[in-house]
């Protein structure tokens, strides 16, 4: 599992480019199969706050309305969102970069151009059955774990040190 992590988990996309030009329209279409290959690596802090501010965001619209229509929308206006997740996730660093604002400190901007252009791939070419897998797959990458765990070795150091307080306080008032 921590190999997996580390290195992160590899997978292809294959999509058809129509080869004619605009200025071609007399000639027939062609096509060209395209093999594009994607990693994603253990997520960052700020990458896993961006994946989660989606998901709440599909949370929310789930809430909004539970009619016998809904079941037929919910995949259509989630497939966008679910897209998007994914390519976060792909992007991982390169998602967000730093720019500097009119007051000197510097703002973390989300590279939309980037996410939209990979999210309009994953809409086309993945099926629900794939777009699943990757969601496990990034859930195993988020590492959570580790996370969870190093929190808690701080509260625990933290814990232990008012612990000898409490004990050397009391030796002292006896």
């Amino acid at each position: 599992l921590m190999k997996l992590i580390s290195e992160g988990f590899a997978f292809t996309i294959k999509y058809r480019i129509s080869e004619k030009k605009w200025w071609q329209f007399w000639k027939k279409n062609t096509f060209k199969i395209v093999e594009e290959q994607f990693r994603i690596k253990e997520l960052t802090l700020g990458i896993l706050d961006r994946i989660s501010l989606e998901s709440v965001e599909l949370k929310e619209e789930d809430e909004q309305s539970v009619d016998s229509n809904y079941i037929k929308t919910y995949s259509r206006k989630h497939y966008k969102r679910v897209a998007r997740i994914i390519a976060i996730a792909i992007l991982g660093r390169d998602a967000e970069y730093l720019q500097k604002n009119a007051f000197g400190s510097y703002d973390l901007v989300l590279n939309e151009i980037e996410i939209k252009r990979l999210s309009t791939k994953i809409i086309a070419v993945l099926t629900p059955s794939d777009i699943s897998k990757i969601l496990d797959m990034i859930d195993i990458e988020s590492n959570l774990g580790d996370f969870i765990n190093s929190t808690r070795k701080l509260t625990a150091a933290k814990k232990k040190t008012i612990m000898t307080d409490l004990v050397e306080k009391k030796e002292s008032a006896d």
